[in-house]
C-alpha cells in the first residue's frame, strides 16, 4: 500500500537585512593639487563686524591752518585806518587767533602744549593749532577740576579716557549738559569767534543776529549761518552779544517796544529778582552771587540803566582758583577774559606768562629774570591774553531762570 504522504512544514524566508546605500569613494581634496600661492588665493577672510556704533562723548575741534584764518574781517578792514588796535587785530599773533576761534589765549596755548605760544608772538601761515569746541573747553576745565592731573592735550587726543580719570568731574560736566549750562557756552563761543564777533565792537555800525524778534533787516551769510544784518550804528553791544548768545540757546530774552535788547543795566534792575527780595513775576533772571555762579551765568557791572553805564557779560568758566572766564563785546570787538579775584593768583598767572615768552626767546627764566619784566612785558602779556584782575563785590551774577540750577 502506498505510504501516506505527511505533510512537511514549510520554511519561513529568513529577513533580508535592508539594502544600504553605497558608500562613497572618499574625494580627494583639491588643495592637495594646488600650490601654496594658489592655495592661498581660496581662502577667504571672515567678514569683521563693525563695532558698535558709540556716541562722542563731546563735539570734537579741528586743526586749523594760520593762513585759511581770515583775520582780517569786515569790520578790521572798515575801521583799521581809524584804530591802530583794530589794526593789529589783521597781525597773526597767538592772542588774535585765540579772539578770532572764540577762546581765550590760555586756552588755546593749553589745547597746543607742542607750540610755542606767547600773547604777542606772530604764528607762522604754515602752522595748524588745534581749535578746541566748546565742550571740550568745559569738559577740560571741569574735569580738571576735580583731577588736576588731566591736561588739555589729553582731552583732546581722547575725551572719553580723559573723562575716565575723573569721574566726579565726568559727573559734574553731565550736570552742566543736563541743566543747559553747556549750549550757554556754546553759543557764546559760536557768537565770540571770527566776522560775528568782530562785529560787535562798538565802534561797528551793523552786527549780526539770530533772533528772529530783534529789529533787523536781511539775512546774510557769516561764518557758515545764516544771521540778518542789524545796523544799529557805533554803539556799545555787551548786552546785544549776551542775548545773542541766550537767543541762540533758546533762551527768552528781554525785548524793548522798539524791537531792541534791554540794556546791561536793565538786565539786572528791570528783569532780575534780586538777592534778598520776594521772588518776582515775569523776571527773567534771579540774582545768585560770586559764590554761587556757574557756567552759563551772566555778570552785570551796574552803574545804571543807560545804555553805556553798565556792562555785561557771559561766565563761561569758573575755577578753583579764585577765577573765571567770561566772554563780552568790547570797544574793539568780543573776546574772552580770565578775571580774578586773588591778587596772588593773577600776579601767578602772569608770572606763567613771562616764562613762557621768555622760554621761546631762548632767554632765562630764572625768577630774578621774571621779576625784572613783571612791570614792562608782564603788563603786555597780560593785555593781549586778556587778564583782569577784579573784585567780584563790584558785579552782579545772575542766573537764567530757564536754565537748571547745578550744585
Amino acid at each position: 500500500m502506498p505510504q501516506p504522504q505527511i505533510p512537511q512544514p514549510q520554511q519561513q524566508a529568513r529577513p533580508q537585512p535592508p539594502a544600504q546605500a553605497p558608500v562613497p569613494a572618499p574625494q580627494q581634496s583639491p588643495a592637495k593639487a594646488m600650490s601654496y600661492a594658489q592655495g592661498q588665493a581660496t581662502v577667504k577672510p571672515k567678514p569683521v563686524s563693525a563695532p558698535a556704533a558709540t556716541t562722542p562723548l563731546v563735539k570734537k575741534g579741528a586743526r586749523r591752518k594760520v593762513s585759511d584764518l581770515k583775520l582780517q574781517t569786515g569790520t578790521v578792514k572798515k575801521y583799521g585806518p581809524q584804530d591802530g588796535r583794530m589794526a593789529d587785530m589783521a597781525k597773526p599773533t597767538w592772542s588774535r587767533i585765540a579772539d578770532y576761534c572764540g577762546v581765550n589765549f590760555e586756552i588755546l596755548a593749553a589745547f597746543n602744549p607742542e607750540l610755542a605760544m606767547t600773547p604777542i608772538a606772530e604764528a607762522a601761515t604754515d602752522q595748524t593749532p588745534y581749535v578746541p569746541s566748546a565742550q571740550e573747553v568745559l569738559l577740560w576745565q571741569t574735569l580738571s577740576a576735580e583731577s588736576p592731573s588731566v591736561t588739555a592735550a589729553s582731552v583732546r587726543d581722547n575725551a572719553s579716557s580723559a573723562a575716565s580719570a575723573s569721574p566726579q568731574g565726568l559727573a559734574k560736566y553731565k550736570q552742566l549738559e543736563a541743566t543747559g549750562r553747556t549750549k550757554v557756552v556754546a553759543s557764546a563761543r559760536d557768537r565770540q569767534a571770527g566776522e560775528t564777533g568782530d562785529a560787535y565792537a562798538q565802534v561797528s555800525e551793523a552786527f549780526y543776529t539770530p533772533n528772529p524778534n530783534l529789529a533787523a533787516g536781511k539775512a546774510a551769510q557769516v561764518d557758515g549761518k545764516t544771521d540778518r544784518v542789524a545796523a544799529w550804528g557805533a554803539s556799545w553791544k555787551c548786552n546785544v552779544f549776551v542775548n545773542d548768545s541766550l537767543s541762540q540757546a533758546g533762551l527768552k530774552t528781554p525785548m524793548l517796544d522798539n524791537k531792541h535788547y534791554a540794556t546791561a543795566g536793565m538786565l539786572y534792575e528791570n528783569h532780575t529778582d534780586k538777592a534778598g527780595a520776594k521772588p518776582g513775576t515775569g523776571k527773567t533772571f534771579e540774582e545768585v552771587g560770586y559764590a554761587n555762579c556757574r557756567p552759563g551765568d551772566i555778570f552785570v557791572r551796574y552803574g545804571g540803566t543807560g545804555e553805556a553805564s553798565s556792562h555785561t557779560e557771559v561766565v563761561t568758566a569758573k575755577l578753583p582758583d579764585a577765577s573765571f572766564y567770561a566772554s563780552g563785546a568790547h570797544d574793539i570787538g568780543t573776546y574772552e577774559r580770565h578775571y580774578f579775584t586773588s591778587q596772588e593768583t593773577y600776579d601767578k598767572a602772569i608770572d606763567g606768562l613771562i616764562v613762557a615768552h621768555l622760554k621761546a626767546q631762548g632767554r632765562e627764566t630764572t625768577p630774578e629774570a621774571v621779576q625784572a619784566e613783571r612791570y614792562g612785558l608782564g603788563w603786555q602779556l597780560a593785555d593781549a591774553a586778556h587778564l583782569r584782575q577784579m573784585n567780584p563785590d563790584d558785579y552782579r551774577f545772575l542766573r537764567h531762570k530757564q536754565v537748571g540750577k547745578v550744585g
